[in-house]
């Protein structure tokens, strides 16, 4: 527990998510979560990733605040972990956010910690730039997010001849596939602008990521060709049950311009829509013309754009100011 002046900075509880949403929410209105949502992924990634909130309350127990620090976004590196800060927006410039960022740096993170990673909503009441900027981070790209709605959707899958599309439960008859789907994965992924300068996950990596997303398998599609895998589309479900999510959809260098990508990404929201989902979300850098134009082409609509920072801890730590604080 941090307790600075009238604020008071604890591990949260589920009573304290209905308090959280609210804050997202008036930041933020495409935040999907709900407070059994929060739960629900709150069980599911410490099984197999670090994942804690803390809450900033006032001495009438009011919460004020709150920051999320995880690892349980795939970035292929050990030491990579994402933080969220977000403060009421009534309670802002109080110095309510250099609390819970200070709290970040110096309790909140395991020890193999190495790199901070975060996104900063563009759109919207709060951008937040400045405030990241002036602790040390340095923005690595903009991504925007992109919806679709199922509901009204006809799916025309148009699959190139040699190739089959097959779902992970299904992909799993063959004996070597995992080998196949790895060698896959880490073919394309050095071609997204996030992960170029990053390590590639190794095999234990990959096998923790597959096993995270079990209960997504069955949305989850792969293109089989005669030899070798060709390209993948991944979504993952959410803690809103008709929401899926976009993890990853990529395909070999030499595979590509055929369609294929289209493809996959019907094949799986199709298998997605089969079971009940209305929306599916994805989020594509800005410097990803063609994904982008792929997106629009399909049908997804633009919802937020984010910025992606990260900071080097090897870089040292910047003085904390409440001036600059959104």
């Amino acid at each position: 527990m941090r307790q600075t002046n009238d604020i008071t900075i604890t591990l949260a509880n589920p009573a304290d998510y209905p308090g959280i949403v609210a804050i997202a929410k008036a930041i933020d209105p495409f935040f999907i979560y709900t407070p059994e949502g929060l739960l629900t992924d709150d069980i599911h990634v410490a099984q197999s990733h670090f994942h804690r909130r803390w809450v900033a309350k006032d001495r009438a127990d009011r919460l004020l605040g709150y920051l999320t620090v995880s690892n349980k976004m795939d970035m292929g590196e050990p030491g990579f972990y994402w933080g969220v800060i977000q403060v009421l927006p009534e309670a802002q410039k109080q110095g309510i956010g250099t609390l819970l960022f200070r709290h970040f740096e110096d309790v909140a993170l395991p020890r193999d910690r190495k790199m901070l990673l975060g996104m900063v909503l563009l759109t919207g009441q709060t951008p937040g730039t400045e405030f990241t900027e002036k602790r040390g981070f340095s923005r690595k790209g903009v991504s925007q997010e992109f919806g679709f709605d199922l509901q009204s959707w006809t799916p025309r899958l148009v699959t190139p001849q040699e190739i089959s599309i097959v779902s992970l439960p299904e992909l799993a008859r063959d004996e070597h596939w995992v080998e196949k789907l790895y060698d896959l994965y880490i073919s394309f992924l050095p071609d997204i602008p996030l992960m170029a300068d990053m390590q590639l996950p190794s095999m234990a990596d990959f096998l923790k990521m597959l096993d995270r997303d079990k209960s997504s398998h069955s949305i989850q599609c792969v293109a089989v060709g005669p030899e070798r895998y060709e390209g993948l589309s991944f979504l993952v479900r959410t803690p809103h049950p008709t929401v899926a999510y976009t993890h990853l959809t990529g395909v070999r260098r030499d595979a590509r311009k055929n369609g294929l990508g289209r493809t996959l990404k019907f094949a799986a929201m199709q298998r997605a829509k089969q079971e009940g989902m209305t929306t599916v979300l994805t989020q594509c850098h800005a410097d990803n013309a063609a994904m982008i134009a792929l997106n629009e082409k399909l049908g997804f609509r633009p919802q937020r754009t984010v910025a992606i920072y990260m900071k080097d801890l090897g870089a040292g730590k910047l003085p904390l100011n409440v001036e600059d604080e959104p």
